[in-house]
């Protein structure tokens, strides 16, 4: 069984399984008394089912002021979306059928990190104080690539097939197009052709 690495939070997803939210297995390098207790952002919007599932496998539904740790893997069901602020005050929006576990968030200067890992559907990034005080310390990383800080507005997208080629001029979160002269880069990732980047 092909398996692909998440390096950011040292998440292990099977090729088979990360088609299947509802199967979706994480595993975590972390100890219980590593892991970070206080909330690493926090949900500003829900609309829909939005659920998060924790390093133990616990679920819990989402709603507007509740709290994301390290290590939880937060999933958007279809016409549902979402928007997180990280504690840097990046702003995370999860387009429908969207699934994305947090990595490592650090704001302690010197040490600033910061990783999310998409697994599935469609993220708009705006960034916030680690991408300001140390750009190259913050990444997004899906499946097959790892994209670094391209601006502080960014849109990374999982397609299957020709999905990306068929929202070519604009991505709905939440019902708000995204204008095609957006600030920032989108980064398509999809499963049948090589990366790219193209203008949102």
């Amino acid at each position: 069984m092909k398996t692909l690495f998440l390096k950011c939070i040292g998440l292990a997803i099977s090729s088979r399984v990360k088609f299947l939210v509802g199967a979706f297995v994480i595993f975590l390098g972390l100890s219980v008394a590593q892991a970070s207790q206080a909330s690493t952002g926090t949900v500003i919007l829900a609309k829909g089912v939005v659920t998060a599932t924790n390093a133990t496998q616990q679920s819990r539904v989402l709603a507007k002021g509740g709290g994301i740790e390290e290590g939880d893997v937060v999933n958007t069901a279809n016409k549902s979306f979402a928007v997180i602020r990280m504690l840097d005050n990046t702003k995370l929006t999860l387009k429908p059928n969207t699934t994305i576990a947090i990595g490592a968030f650090n704001i302690k200067e010197g040490e600033e990190e910061g990783c999310i890992n998409l697994v599935k559907g469609g993220l708009r990034t705006v960034t916030g104080l680690i991408g300001q005080r140390k750009p190259e310390s913050f990444n997004v990383d899906t499946p097959i690539a790892s994209i670094g800080i391209r601006g502080t507005d960014f849109i990374t997208r999982i397609c299957a097939g020709e999905e990306c080629l068929e929202d070519e001029n604009s991505l709905s979160f939440g019902g708000t197009d995204q204008n095609s002269q957006a600030a920032g880069v989108a980064e398509d990732i999809n499963k049948n052709l090589p990366a790219r980047n193209r203008l949102a």
